[in-house]
């Protein structure tokens, strides 16, 4: 009778030990999960971001007047090196 409750409370312990691990893996689980929805989060907001430039540069800038290639203001060599 004696052994088969220290038997008993070995197997319990045992069945414990694996439920904590499995807790701990679900805890880590949740928080690389709430990271990663942070970091989309982030991500989404930059994509954004990146379209409203993208929008201001396709319709706004080609619009402006007297949009001259800047190369033409540069100034000659220095030691009227041309290679």
């Amino acid at each position: 009778m004696i052994k088969l409750l220290s038997c008993s409370k070995k197997l319990s312990w045992k069945k414990q030990m694996e439920i904590n691990i499995h807790l701990d893996t679900i805890a880590s689980l949740k928080k690389e999960l709430e990271l990663m929805r942070i970091e989309k989060e982030r991500v989404d907001k930059k994509l954004t971001s990146y379209v409203a430039s993208s929008y201001v540069i396709d319709q706004i800038v080609p619009q402006l007047p007297d949009a001259k290639p800047a190369f033409n203001n540069v100034p000659p060599p220095i030691w009227n090196h041309y290679t």
